[in-house]
């Protein structure tokens, strides 16, 4: 027999799946405890219409992430001002949360842990990754120049 899952049922599934089960089990357990309801025609179409809006959902945010991968590839280049020693190295280093904070500047919020880099430590230019859902990435430039 085919149930709904309701709330988790341990060793079977979790809410909102759907479960083959044996009948006595079913009535004698999960209905009796409100964890399951039989599937019918109402509850199969009810899992139909929020599987396409969780389709539709994934659709719009996966086109929102792309754009915001575009977004930061349009910046290029990021430059960051550091104080530098003798032979050009760095007091400390720059780490993702400066470039995080630079791409702030530029309007583009991105949590420092999406930021793929190594932490650097002298002047030049480097590259660094940043990496959103889906599996999308953006490349961009750092650029860092003596203060």
């Amino acid at each position: 027999m085919k149930v709904y899952l309701i709330k988790d049922v341990a060793g079977k599934g979790k809410a909102g799946e759907v479960i083959e089960v044996n009948p006595g089990y079913a009535q004698n357990f999960l209905f009796r405890q409100g964890l399951a309801k039989k599937v019918d025609g109402a509850i199969e179409n009810q899992l139909k219409r929020k599987e396409e809006s969780e389709k539709f959902h994934t659709a719009e945010k996966r086109a929102a992430i792309e754009q915001l991968a575009k977004k930061i590839e349009q910046i290029g280049t990021v430059i960051i001002k550091a104080k530098v020693g003798q032979g050009g190295k760095m007091f400390g280093s720059i780490t993702n949360a400066e470039v995080g904070f630079e791409l702030k500047k530029h309007g583009i919020e991105i949590e420092k842990n999406k930021i793929v880099m190594q932490p650097i430590k002298t002047v030049g230019v480097f590259d660094a990754v940043v990496k959103l859902e889906f599996s999308i990435a953006a490349k961009i430039r750092v650029e860092v120049v003596a203060e």
